[in-house]
């Protein structure tokens, strides 16, 4: 037991508490504006002896969405980054300092990473899910998240193989088109795997209310479904 002390007061939520190796430092990803899903997630450094906590993802124009505290107090985690989810190495003795660690038209749901080496669940926009190895070593090149490239990364689950061999997919095509507004806007356009009768294709818009979230590189399932019917999709990122 003990006597619970509040350790953050900023008016967003905090998530994902981590400690620094030292113990001196409490990480969160947090968001600083009040209310659910207000604002960018970034990553806080609480020290627990008091005092305000720097942001370590500062001028970063990046959500965070997963991260975990290196051996040596360097912090791993995934961002976004135009529809993908990347993985990148993060400063805490460098605020605002990012080194790229992944590239390319693929998603990484999550990961744990251990001695320079990462597990980490990837997907694509025409693959579904799947393990792999990824080298993130300080010294290590970046990975490219593209399915058949082996560089700096290896397959570990197989599980997925049969289904790409038996089901057509769509392959999403991805462009910035200008609103009306004035706003660039990023799109993928999924073409129907089945082509209906007639001159014209049929298309479905999928939108979300937002303001988090993203459309991107990664399987969807339920537009891979209407694809197969006939169906055009366009999946607008609204973020």
């Amino acid at each position: 037991g003990g006597t619970l002390e509040l350790l953050t007061d900023q008016p967003g939520p905090d998530h994902q508490p981590a400690w620094s190796p030292d113990g001196r430092i409490v990480y969160s990803r947090s968001i600083l504006e009040p209310g659910y899903e207000s604002g960018r997630r970034r990553i806080l450094a609480w020290p627990v002896a008091g005092g305000e906590p720097t942001e370590i993802t500062d001028n970063l124009d990046h959500h965070v969405f997963r991260f975990q505290v290196e051996d040596d107090g360097n912090l791993l985690a995934l961002v976004d980054h135009e529809g993908t989810w990347q993985m990148g190495r993060l400063f805490p003795a460098e605020p605002g300092k990012m080194i790229a660690l992944t590239v390319g038209a693929g998603w990484l749901w999550g990961f744990h990473s251990a001695g320079g080496r990462a597990v980490g669940v990837a997907t694509a926009a025409d693959h579904p899910s799947q393990l792999w190895e990824l080298d993130v070593g300080p010294s290590s090149e970046i990975v490219t998240l593209i399915w058949g490239e082996t560089r700096g990364k290896r397959t570990l689950s197989t599980h997925n193989e049969s289904f790409e061999g038996l089901v057509e997919r769509s392959v999403p095509r991805r462009a910035w088109v200008d609103s009306t507004s004035g706003a660039r806007v990023h799109v993928w356009y999924y073409p129907p795997v089945r082509k209906t009768q007639g001159p014209r294709t049929p298309m479905i818009v999928t939108l979300h209310g937002g303001p988090q979230w993203c459309v991107g590189d990664r399987w969807d399932p339920e537009i891979q479904a209407l694809t197969g019917a006939g169906y055009g999709v366009l999946a607008v990122n609204f973020t």
